[in-house]
């Protein structure tokens, strides 16, 4: 019933709305002699945004059965989440809204307080809603059991006289408070909010998260333009906006907090705030710094402290570990390595943690994982003492080690030869894979924030798995950090693998001038220690770099050397590898037989390791070479192969270049649709795999195509998005490539047009 209306009830007496006692609305008269509806229910949210969907969820709970579209065999619905996240909000949001449509004659609230020291038994939270109920305090039982069923019996005489009773149970802490109050009959409705999940209760659940960042950023504007209309701080500072409501971690309590104390502090600009919240050691210190001065009920330690102090010593314990763990997020087996507990008793705390919203679960092709949300996160790292700190740090080593040991298992996939015995950790290559996707970002936190030999040796482990994915800004930060890490400890051989790794790296990001001066020096530390593989590795490594830089004479040789050293090591798979990077420096410069021989060397390698994925690394290498000889129909052929390996073993990015060069092959015997094809195909895998480089190349290839089959308008556009890319990419010598290269196209399609024009002349 809407605010300010009457109406007439069963026993045809009039009712007057909207009355305040005690911080309450009620929305009822004097009692007649038959009682009349009771509508005594908190003032709903003065702002409510970003909820709409969750709002219609429990709208449908509520709606009456001959209202709704199926059977109303819910007539409970429990909405659940983190504390702070806005429960109370909606539910009052709800049933204000419910009352209004005239779904209920009655609502009743009661506040459990199931986090408070003293939360109320079902015993109290019954006798509250009798007496609501307008049951005369003398006629309520004393036994609970009695109670309930006073309550059920109120419950059916109000239905027979058409009536419908909304309860609004909020922050129930246990199933226990709630099913004593839950109503017989599909006529009434039971709402309850809780941070804890319900199962048992045969409630339709409704999980609340934290709000999007649009929305969080809509909740500052809107709070602060219903304070002062015309407060447009949020509108003239949107990324500060959209910023603080990041730092807030969506959670409205926090964002309410925030938003008061800008409402309070009109000169207070948003940047402002933010950069004084940032200032302080823990989110949750900053923004409780300000709750005096907003009037807030509620702080935000205060509201993780109710949820935290329920918990189990054990789930205590392991949310505290989590809090402190590197990552965003964790595993099974990584959590029973950071708990040091058998499997069960953590899955069951992980279960138990999950129900309490204190933890999010989710599903991954590696099984499941769990995250905390930022505030969780930073509430349960500070609960320590001096006592813990010894069992913390070991924990963080347990963990640690977990990671660097599965690490190793699956990067010996990633290397393996088909045939090469691995361990059975993983089912396959895809498996590890499947792990390094899950576990990366986990494993590169560790390396920045814990260094010691254990994070060297997991960024080496990383290294084939960050080149494959092409996330070289990771894998030179983590090698930087390990490369640092091992020379602080004494670890010569630690800092040679990291050095490597580090080169390689800047060489694919496209730093090779960085990647030289990196494999130098660990050429140079492998030849001073006698060690022939090192150094073998580490120079074909700075040949590939020294190619890039224009160094091509000092390429062969150093790639020539490296040869040299796999031979007399008998490291085939290896000399195979030098081969081929042999053949790229002597197309450099010009000798390109030997650069065919070169490559067909290392084909014939390839296919006697098994090598299939370098086997079509070196195919597409020869088909480079071949085509710079001239021999156009052999060069399709080994692009073509390379293409197909690619593809069957999941390469995009290879399958990209594999494209790219084949359709440049295409063009030099003027099979040009089929090259527009290739070409189109490859600028959207090097898209796919973030190569915007090489795309840039692609089109300007594409680009020629296009001229080929007369689309000359289409050519110019190709080559002007591969200007702009190599001009964001910082290549200018590519940028004046394609400049030039536009400019022919330009001219082609002016001698076009003007042919066009000539003819047109004859022909009238």
């Amino acid at each position: 019933m809407p605010a300010g209306s009457t109406s007439v009830s069963a026993a045809g007496q009039s009712v007057a709305a909207h009355s305040v006692q005690g911080g309450m609305h009620y929305y009822a008269a004097p009692p007649p002699q038959k009682p009349g509806p009771v509508v005594a229910l908190p003032a709903a949210p003065a702002v409510f945004v970003g909820r709409e969907a969750e709002a219609d969820l429990v709208r449908a709970v509520l709606r009456p059965a001959e209202e709704a579209a199926g059977p109303a065999a819910v007539v409970v619905g429990a909405v659940a989440g983190l504390g702070g996240v806005g429960k109370t909000a909606l539910a009052l949001h709800a049933a204000h809204h419910a009352y209004r449509l005239g779904w209920f004659t009655d609502v009743v609230f009661v506040d459990l307080r199931g986090y408070d020291p003293d939360p109320l038994t079902a015993h109290q939270a019954l006798d509250v809603l009798l007496r609501t109920l307008r049951v005369p305090a003398e006629d309520i039982p004393t036994a609970a059991n009695e109670r309930a069923g006073m309550l059920n019996s109120v419950l059916s005489a109000l239905g027979r006289e058409e009536r419908r009773v909304l309860i609004v149970a909020d922050n129930a802490s246990s199933s226990d408070q709630i099913r004593p109050l839950l109503p017989a009959g599909d006529r009434h409705r039971l709402l309850v909010t809780s941070r804890h999940t319900h199962p048992d209760l045969g409630a339709r659940l409704i999980d609340l998260e934290t709000l999007a960042p649009e929305a969080g950023v809509e909740l500052l504007r809107a709070t602060l333009d219903a304070a002062r209309p015309g407060d447009t701080r949020a509108h003239d500072t949107p990324e500060a906006a959209r910023d603080l409501a990041a730092w807030c971690g969506g959670l409205p309590l926090a964002l309410r907090i925030s938003a008061a104390v800008l409402v309070l502090d009109p000169g207070q600009s948003i940047p402002g705030l933010l950069a004084e919240l940032q200032a302080r050691r823990s989110r949750i210190d900053a923004i409780d710094a300000y709750t005096h001065l907003t009037g807030t009920q509620r702080a935000l330690r205060a509201t993780f402290d109710l949820s935290h102090h329920l918990l189990a010593p054990t789930h205590r314990r392991l949310l505290h570990l989590l809090a402190i763990s590197p990552g965003p997020d964790i595993g099974l087996p990584a959590a029973i390595a950071l708990a040091g507990e058998p499997q069960p008793a953590v899955l069951d705390a992980l279960r138990d943690l999950t129900r309490a919203h204190l933890l999010t679960h989710a599903s991954s092709p590696t099984g499941s994982r769990w995250s905390l949300h930022d505030l969780v996160r930073d509430h349960n790292a500070y609960i320590a003492d001096e006592d813990t700190l010894t069992a913390d740090a070991e924990a963080v080593v347990r963990l640690l080690g977990y990671y660097a040991v599965t690490a190793d298992q699956a990067d010996d996939h990633l290397r393996a030869l088909p045939g090469t015995p691995v361990p059975d950790v993983f089912a396959d290559r895809a498996a590890a894979l499947a792990w390094f996707d899950a576990e990366c970002d986990n494993l590169l936190t560790a390396i920045r924030t814990h260094p010691s030999p254990t994070t060297a040796h997991l960024a080496s482990c990383l290294a084939n798995y960050l080149g494959e994915r092409r996330r070289f800004d990771e894998a030179i930060a983590a090698h930087g950090l390990a490369a640092e890490t091992s020379r602080e400890n004494g670890d010569r051989d630690g800092e040679c693998i990291a050095l490597n790794n580090l080169g390689n790296s800047l060489h694919e990001a496209r730093r090779s001038a960085e990647a030289v001066t990196a494999l130098t020096a660990v050429a140079d530390i492998y030849r001073e220690a006698g060690n022939r593989l090192g150094e073998g590795i580490a120079l074909n490594n700075l040949g590939n770099a020294l190619l890039d830089v224009g160094r091509y004479d000092e390429a062969v040789t150093a790639h020539t050397t490296a040869v040299g050293i796999y031979r007399e090591l008998d490291e085939r798979n290896r000399e195979g590898r030098a081969l081929n990077n042999l053949g790229l420096a002597l197309r450099a410069v010009g000798r390109l037989d030997e650069a065919i021989a070169a490559h067909t060397a290392a084909i014939g390698i390839y296919r006697e390791t098994g090598d299939r994925h370098r086997e079509g690394t070196a195919l597409n290498n020869l088909g480079l070479a071949l085509r710079a000889v001239g021999r156009f129909d052999e060069a399709i052929a080994a692009h073509t192969e390379d293409l197909r390996i690619c593809r069957a073993s999941g390469d995009r990015h290879g399958e990209g270049m594999a494209l790219n060069n084949l359709g440049n092959a295409l063009q030099g015997v003027g099979r040009f649709p089929e090259a527009v094809a290739a070409h189109t195909a490859a600028v959207e895998l090097y898209g796919a795999t973030g190569d915007r480089h090489r795309a840039g190349w692609a089109l300007d290839n594409l680009a020629f195509d296009l001229r080929g089959t007369g689309r000359f308008d289409e050519a110019v556009a190709a080559h002007t998005s591969a200007i702009a890319i190599f001009r964001e990419t910082g290549d200018p010598e590519a940028e004046q490539w394609a400049l030039g290269n536009l400019a022919a196209t330009e001219e082609l399609r002016g001698q076009q047009g003007r042919r066009r024009r000539r003819f047109l002349r004859r022909r009238a």
